[in-house]
């Protein structure tokens, strides 16, 4: 009997992605008018297949407004935008309901975004998920642009990058700069300044 590997979290979000991309071209092919593409090129056609065409729509439109009692314009239209909202609203779905799909996102800091603070010797930003540590930084800038000592940390879990300062910092403004890799390989970027007091 075959036993199937289990896959790791990073190809299952491979996997998810490609699913979600391969539904995203087939509902764009879906949507593409070859019919206006195929009039026009009709009009390059010998006679013969040009009049043939124009019975086969002439026969089909004619069998769809018997039908649904409407003219087939009106009914390709609604058909059409029933297929473009559906492909929207299972976009949406699945990408709001794939925790695979979305990214790290940084929830708090300390000293947090436009603080005021007196003479703090370590900085803390905690992430939503975790992050690959070798390929994370957090840099912190004076007033004047230039950068401050700070030996870098990482919690346990992945989750939280900090560092400590050589020495308290004085009063001020500081910027800090922040980037992580996050385990789905994206890269995510911020900044923000506090005050020292």
């Amino acid at each position: 009997m075959h036993k199937r590997k289990s896959m790791t979290p990073a190809q299952r979000a491979v996997r998810l992605e490609a699913t979600v991309w391969l539904a995203l071209v087939r509902g764009a092919l879906a949507l593409f008018p070859f019919r206006v593409v195929a009039a026009r090129l009709g009009e390059a056609c010998p006679p013969a297949v040009a009049a043939a065409r124009t019975r086969t729509a002439d026969v089909l439109a004619s069998k769809s407004r018997e039908k649904s009692g409407t003219d087939v314009g009106g009914w390709l239209k609604e058909f059409r935008m029933t297929r473009v909202m559906s492909i929207m609203v299972a976009s949406a779905l699945v990408l709001a309901a794939s925790p695979v799909m979305s990214h790290a996102r940084l929830v708090s800091a300390t000293p947090g975004s436009g603080a005021v603070v007196s003479a703090p010797r370590t900085i803390s930003l905690t992430f939503s998920e975790r992050f690959a540590a070798p390929f994370s930084t957090v840099e912190v800038e004076d007033g004047r642009g230039r950068a401050v000592a700070l030996t870098k940390s990482v919690s346990e879990d992945g989750k939280i990058l900090g560092g400590s300062f050589a020495a308290p910092l004085a009063a001020g403004t500081y910027q800090v700069t922040w980037a992580i890799a996050a385990a789905d390989g994206h890269r995510m970027t911020g900044t923000y300044s506090f005050t020292v007091r």
